[in-house]
C-alpha cells in the first residue's frame, strides 16, 4: 500500500532544490537571482522554501490521515526527526 499523502505521479523530490536549479530554471545567475528573490520575498529562497513546506506540512498534518513520518518523506525530509527539527526553528521564531 503506498502512504504517500499526495496522490500519484506528485513527486515529493519536486520540494527538494537548489538555489542553483531555481536560478539556472530562470536563465540567472545563482547570486543574482538570490539577491533579487531576497529584495522582493524579504528572506533567502531557501528560507522561503523551508517555510512553504513547513505551512504545507501544518495543513497536512490537520488534514491528513498519514502519519507525521509519511508526511515528513513527501515533503523531501529523510526522517521524522530531522523533519521535528525544522519545524521547531520555523516556528519558533514565530513567537
Amino acid at each position: 500500500m503506498d502512504s504517500s499523502v499526495f496522490p500519484r505521479g506528485y513527486a515529493s523530490h519536486s520540494w527538494t532544490f537548489s538555489t542553483s536549479q531555481l536560478a539556472a530554471e530562470l536563465c540567472l545567475s545563482e547570486s543574482y537571482f538570490s539577491r533579487v528573490f531576497r529584495d522582493t520575498a524579504g528572506q533567502s529562497p531557501a528560507s522561503y522554501m523551508e517555510r512553504a513546506r513547513m505551512d504545507l506540512a501544518c495543513r497536512l498534518l490537520v488534514q491528513s490521515p498519514a502519519s507525521i513520518t509519511d508526511i515528513a518523506h513527501d515533503l523531501g525530509y529523510k526522517t521524522s526527526q530531522h523533519f521535528a527539527t525544522v519545524f521547531k526553528e520555523v516556528y519558533r521564531s514565530d513567537t
